[in-house]
């Protein structure tokens, strides 16, 4: 079930200007250190800086996403022939999935994805809710 969800997670807002700022602050300093004689040490240092920054704003966001899913911040619903992931957090979103087969236990569902199709089996037991 978290490989499923997994793939739902997604940078919210805040995430993505944050990163924005960033990059475009980086490439400004790095452009002022081409064209600035005298203070080229100090801006080349700002800008690794910044990089060092932006990589580390990546593992925090990364974070926050793999926590979201570990700490079950969604519920999963079986609704008939499909499986509904609704997010209590804005790291995933919600989605419908179409069930492919069930069994007593089991739960399987196809996905296409750009190389090739992924399929994923889910226990019962981890659904929040079923609706038949």
């Amino acid at each position: 079930m978290q490989q499923l969800v997994a793939m739902l997670t997604h940078y919210n807002s805040y995430q993505i200007r944050a990163t924005v700022i960033t990059i475009i602050l980086t490439l400004l300093l790095l452009i002022i250190s081409i064209f600035s004689k005298r203070m080229v040490t100090f801006v080349r240092a700002m800008a690794i800086g910044m990089i060092l920054g932006c990589f580390v704003i990546y593992l925090d966001f990364s974070h926050q996403m793999n926590e979201a899913v570990t700490k079950h911040e969604y519920k999963a619903i079986k609704n008939q022939k499909t499986l509904e992931i609704k997010s209590n957090s804005d790291m995933i979103k919600d989605y419908k999935f179409e069930i492919n087969s069930e069994d007593k236990e089991h739960i399987y569902i196809h996905r296409g994805t750009f190389f090739g199709e992924k399929s994923y089996v889910i226990d019962k037991s981890d659904l929040d809710e079923i609706n038949d």
